[in-house]
């Protein structure tokens, strides 16, 4: 643990030595002197900025997670709907056949009624 902590501020300070060198090389071109407090308050304001991104970082992280589940539980039900609807429309596919097979049948029952009425009619008047 202390030789990552080392390395990491040994890192950071290697970070610190290039900004430095960059600005320094910017304020040349733009023949500006760079003071130590305003690169130091560069840092810092750097630093806050880093900080708060990483303090939002498990708000957005959840916002997302939210989001995915969200969706995914949408497409879930979103399923159990479809199943529930195709259901439906078979039981009424099913009602819609038996309901035009009775029409059949009792249509069927009147021809054979008529029939019977027409021999019955015809054996009268022996």
């Amino acid at each position: 643990m202390v030789v990552i902590v080392n390395d990491l501020d040994l890192y950071l300070e290697l970070v610190d030595l290039s900004l430095h060198q960059l600005l320094s090389n910017l304020c040349e071109e733009l023949k500006v002197e760079l003071d130590e407090a305003i690169f130091h308050d560069l840092l810092a304001e750097l630093n806050r900025l880093f900080l708060s991104l990483f303090n939002d970082l498990p708000e957005l992280v959840g916002e997302g997670v939210r989001a995915l589940v969200h969706l995914l539980f949408s497409l879930v039900v979103l399923t159990e709907v479809r199943v529930l609807i195709r259901e439906a429309v078979e039981a009424l596919d099913k009602v819609v056949k038996n309901s035009l097979l009775a029409i059949a049948c009792v249509k069927e029952l009147e021809e054979r009624c008529l029939q019977l009425r027409l021999l019955l009619a015809s054996l009268l008047p022996l």
